[in-house]
Parts: structure tokens; sequence; C-alpha cells
């Protein structure tokens, strides 16, 4: 070859070679936690360096950042838990740097140890430097709850005399092994009722051992004795191994039995009302409303049972059952139904109470029931008595007998009440008669009750009718009174008027209750649901009726219930009332032996029409005497109306005078 061309040749390729960066033209420096830094599991490391173009005269492009996998003896850290800013970087310039940062982040339970690796930054000519990073993972002993907390709590419900189980579970979140024992399990409840019973808490099934990441469940038992008090009792249960613990609430609910063997089964049951910690007065009505889930694959027919139980004193209040009602697969249903609440019957309102709710599959409450109950309180009006119950013997009399009318007063007010008396009142019978006085502690109290009898006879006149015997108490000095009423059927009075007097008749076999005993109109038109309730030993059919409302209302049908014992059914009337009627209107309920055709129970309300719609006031033409006097009346001061008075007296003497010249005048003409 020429040597011109070849040396040629040669510069050319030195001057290409010029044209490219050298190997070392990139270097790491300034950096910032890259060596000896400490971290604890699933934490991270933030550091930072830069990269620098060394090459005076070309830039350098496409630099990508990576790491080698960070090790100590056989345990690692994989490079993907590097993550770089940026990266890659596009160009550096001629002696110019690019500053990056780096997280590098912990995988949880990392086994300790000093872990070591490299950063590199390389470009696509195959410049490359390196720098090394070290770090140190921290031995950290961790032990967590998953499946509870203080505010998750185990909540653990049976009655007493039974055991009930449940399971948390622990959970290893360190990095070294953790061990334990059975005394590795520690609690705070107060197991104690203060009465003398104790339950025992135990716990099974601890793991000797949890490797890093590792979980186990243990179960914990508590044994109720037989009478131990109902109530929840509650505290805190720790888990400990070394220096690592965890805890969470555990909640023991001792309760009356609600489901009979336990919840057990597919159904769900949750209270939508009343709310936890609502209030109510005795002899107040709960609306109870509550959604029932059924979660088997067949449709199931499930009633709900409610009552309300006062914990402190181990007592059932009252009890009360809902329709049966059917339930498809996976389908949910709402009940609602009432819970009426006594007058007395241990309702003192410094207790705790608690409203019970069951759901149960209707003839198999072994296969399926749930259960769920919320806090009641019961709070007492300041003043509020009552006639509990009005008897008269006899009930059935004739004209001129003698009847005796038992009256029980209760006061289930927060106020004792002095200077309490009754009155018995009915116009018909020309009767008003008032009982002695006498005093009532408060409804908290044992002596809040007393009995008192009037006596009182039939008129001889008297029409044979039934008659509503008013039974009005007055209490808080006589500024309140309620009432209640009772009926007298007066029979037999063409016979032996007044010489004998016939048995007392039979208690009565039904009680009867109407939600409200005076009830708003709409549109003149009202619903009365009718409560009756068969107290005979026997099944007994009733014929339910309105009475004295045709004079002010359209007469409704009478309602026939066929009841068991103790049996309760609610019936509805719906009244229209005639046009322009207003204000107040009263009707009874009477419920009557369908065989006898007796009235076994009677009440009277008080239905509210409202007001008459006002008419417009116009006033008569005022006289002119009336205008002229009104000129002279004022009424911010009387000074106009002594005026027209004066002037009228001047008025009266100048006619006077004048009448008097005129007689004077004639006699002297004659």
């Amino acid at each position: 070859m020429n040597k011109k061309i070849f040396l040629s040749f040669l510069g050319l390729f030195l001057i290409l070679i010029a044209g490219f960066v050298s190997a070392g033209d990139l270097t790491i420096s300034d950096t910032v936690n890259t060596v000896g830094a400490s971290v604890n599991p699933a934490g991270t490391i933030q550091g930072s360096f830069k990269v620098n173009n060394v090459n005076t005269v070309e830039s350098i492009t496409n630099i990508d950042l990576s790491s080698t996998t960070f090790t100590t003896g056989s345990n690692t850290i994989p490079s993907s838990a590097i993550v770089f800013s940026p990266d890659p970087i596009s160009s550096i310039a001629a002696s110019g740097s690019q500053s990056v940062s780096f997280t590098i982040t912990m995988p949880t339970n990392q086994i300790p140890g000093t872990y070591t690796g490299t950063i590199t930054a390389s470009d696509l000519l195959q410049n490359s430097t390196t720098t090394p990073v070290s770090f140190t993972v921290n031995t950290l002993q961790k032990l967590t709850i998953t499946d509870r907390s203080t505010s998750n709590p185990l909540a653990l419900t049976s009655e007493d005399d039974n055991t009930v189980s449940g399971t948390f579970t622990i959970k290893n979140d360190g990095n070294v092994d953790l061990t334990f024992s059975d005394s590795s399990i520690t609690h705070n409840v107060d197991l104690d009722d203060g009465d003398g019973h104790n339950m025992t808490l135990s716990f099974t099934s601890i793991p000797t051992s949890l490797t890093p990441g590792s979980s186990d469940a243990i179960t914990v038992t508590a044994n109720i004795p037989n009478r131990m008090q109902i109530g929840t009792y509650s505290g805190d249960v720790t888990a400990a191994s070394g220096s690592a613990n965890a805890n969470f609430t555990l909640e023991i609910s001792v309760q009356p039995e609600v489901c009979k063997d336990g919840p057990v089964g597919e159904l769900e049951i949750n209270i939508d009302d009343p709310d936890n910690g609502d209030e109510f007065a005795p002899g107040e009505t709960i609306d109870i409303e509550v959604s029932v889930e059924n979660n088997d694959n067949d449709e199931m027919d499930v009633g709900v049972t409610a009552f309300l139980y006062n914990i402190d004193e181990d007592d059932n209040i009252v009890e009360e059952d809902s329709e049966v009602i059917e339930i498809g697969d996976s389908d949910e249903e709402t009940f609602d139904f009432e819970l009426k609440l006594p007058f007395d019957g241990g309702l003192d309102e410094g207790d705790n109470f608690k409203l019970f709710v069951k759901a149960f599959e209707d003839g198999d409450e072994d296969s399926n029931c749930a259960q769920d109950n919320i806090d009641i309180e019961i709070k007492r009006e300041k003043h509020d008595v009552r006639v509990d119950d009005v008897s008269l013997s006899p009930s059935v009399a004739s004209c001129g007998d003698g009847v005796e009318a038992r009256i029980d007063v209760l006061n289930v007010g927060s106020s004792d009440e002095d200077d309490v008396y009754v009155q018995l009142k009915n116009s018909e019978l020309g009767l008003d008669e008032k009982s002695e006085i006498f005093d009532l502690d408060s409804g908290n109290d044992k002596d809040n009750d007393f009995s008192t009898s009037i006596l009182f006879n039939v008129p001889e006149d008297t029409d044979e009718k039934e008659y509503q015997i008013e039974t009005v108490v007055y209490y808080d000095d006589g500024d309140e009174k309620s009432s209640k009423f009772v009926t007298l059927s007066v029979e037999d009075c063409d016979g032996d008027n007044g010489t004998t007097t016939p048995p007392p008749a039979a208690a009565s076999k039904a009680e009867i209750e109407v939600v409200a005993t005076s009830i708003g109109a709409k549109d003149n038109t009202f619903s009365i649901p009718v409560k009756v309730t068969n107290k005979d030993e026997n099944q007994a059919t009733y014929v339910v009726e309105m009475a004295n409302i045709g004079d002010w209302a359209d007469s409704v049908n009478e309602k026939t219930l066929t009841l068991n014992k103790d049996q309760a059914s609610t019936v509805y009337f719906y009244v229209k009332a005639s046009k322009d009627i207003y204000g107040k209107q009263s009707a009874t309920l009477n419920v009557k032996d369908q065989g006898t055709g007796k009235v076994v129970a009677t009440q009277t309300l008080t239905l509210d029409l409202g007001e008459k719609p006002g008419e417009p006031i116009v006033p008569a033409e005022e006289s002119l005497w009336g205008r002229i006097k009104g000129y002279f009346s004022d009424s911010t001061s009387g000074t106009n109306g002594t005026v027209f008075w004066i002037i009228l007296d001047v008025v009266l003497v100048v006619v006077a005078i004048v009448f008097i010249k005129i007689l004077f005048t004639r006699k002297k003409k004659d």
C-alpha cells in the first residue's frame, strides 16, 4: 500500500477515535448513605450520589443506573429493592454532573445482618463507574395480633353455667424467631361478679415458636359458673415473647337465654330501631324494627322475639313475639312490632337494661337462631301517677244496688307525691265520689302504690244499659290528673230492685290496649290499632266494637278474634269522620265474650278532629250616639271622655231651662 495513503487512513482513524469519550469519562462522587446505614425490616434507606462526566469536550448520553443483589452470607436482598431517580440519565454535558437519589426498601421479615452490594452507572459505549453500598438490617422482635384489637374486641357471649370459646391470631412480624409458653398469654379481665361467683379463662393451642412472617391461632375459653351475674366482663389480653408484645380487648357477655342453644345456623339479625342507648318511660311503647337475613340455600319461615331485661335484677321485664314471615334463600326481610313497657315491674331508672332480640326458624330453633342486643335507658317523668286498675263489685248491677269500686293507683314518676286522691265520676248516674287523701313514694321506691275503695248506689230510675265509670287520680298538688274507665252494666231494673245484690261477676277475661288515648286525624280519617289479650284459662272468641261514634263519624264493623290463653292480637278500626265535625270527640271500645255477649273489657279514647276554621267578625254599624261618644273617648287619657260628659250636662241644663220657661210663659197667657 502506498505510504501516503496508509498515513491518510491512520490520521482519519485517529480523528474518529478522538470523537469518542474514553472509558474513564464517568465517575461517581458525593455519595450519601451508601455505606454504614442501618434499617429495620420493612424500613427504607434514603441516599444520593453524583454521576460525573470528566470529558471536557463531549457530552455523555443514555446513562443507565443499576445495582447488584445485596448479600450477607446466604441471605439476599434483590436488586429490585433499590429505586433511582432519575433513571436513566438522558445526558450529562462535558465536564458536567447529574445528582441521583435512591431509596432501598427492606423486605418484611428480612433476616438481620450487614448487606453489601454495588451501584453502577454505564452508557451504551461501555463507559461505566461503580460505588460500593453497605447497610445493616437490625434485629427486630415484633409481634402482632392480626384479627383483634382494642377497638375491635373479641366478643364472647353465653349464659351462666356454660363455657364459650373464641380465637385470636398472633403473627411474627419481626426478623428473628419468637418463642412462647403458657405464661406468654396474660390478661386483666375482671372475672368476679361481686357476688361470690368467678369465671375462669384458659388459653390453648399456644405455639412453641414462630418463624419470621408466620402466624398461628390461639383459643380462649371462658368457663362461666352457675348464677354468674348478668353483665359484660371485659379487659385486655396480652401476648408476649421477649421484648415483643401485642394486646387486644376481650369482652365476655353473660346474658339470659336468648337462643336455646346459642347462635346457630344461617340467620343474621340486626336491630335497626331503637338505637343503642335510647330512653323510654314506664308505660311507653317501644317500636321495634329488625332486619333478618337468610343465608341458607332454602327458604325459611322465621319469627322474631324481643324482650327487655333488667341486668341488675336478672329479670325479664316484658316479652313480645312478631308474626312469622317466610324469607327466601339469600333474602332479607324487615320485622316491625311493638313492646309495651309496664308501669311498674322492676323499671328502676338506676338499673341497667338491655333489649334482646332473636330470629329463629319457626319450629326448628335448634338449627337456626341468631341474636342481637342493645342497651336501653329507663327515664321517668318527674310527676306521673296512673290509675293502675279499677274493678267493680258487682260489675253487673240492678237499680238500687250498692257497688264497690276497688282502685289501684301507681306512681311511676321520679318524685314523691303528697295529698293524692281519687274521684269516681259518671254524670248519668249522678256519681261524683272522692276517696281519702294519701301519699305515694316515687316510682323507684317500693311504696309507690296505693289501693282504695269507693262505695256508691245505682239510682232507682237508672236505664238498663252499660255505663262508663271514669276514675280520675289527682296529683302534683292537684295540678295534674290521669284517668281510666271501667264499665258498669245495669240490668233487671223491673225486678226486686235493691233487695238483693247479685254476686260479684267473674274477673275480666280480656285486656284491651290502644296505642294512644288521643289520636290526631288526617283529612278527618284515622286508623286506630286495638290490641286484645286473652286472659282466660281457655281459648276464647271475642267481638271488638267501637261504640258511641254515630253522631260524628260513620259506623265501623265489629272485629272478631279467637285467641288462645295469653295470646294477643291487634285489630284496626278505620274511621271516617263526618263533614263539619271538629274538636275532640270520644269513642268507646268494648270487648265482648262472643258466647255470652258480656263486655269483658272496655276503654274510652279521645280523637282530635282539629279546630273549626275561624269566621271573620263583621262589626255592627255604629250609631250616631256611639260615634259622638267615641269621638269624645280617648284610650290613652280620660280627657275627651270628661269633656263629653261636661258638654252633655250643659246641654241638659239648657234644655231644662227652656222647658221651664215654656211652662211659665203659658201660665201668664191664661
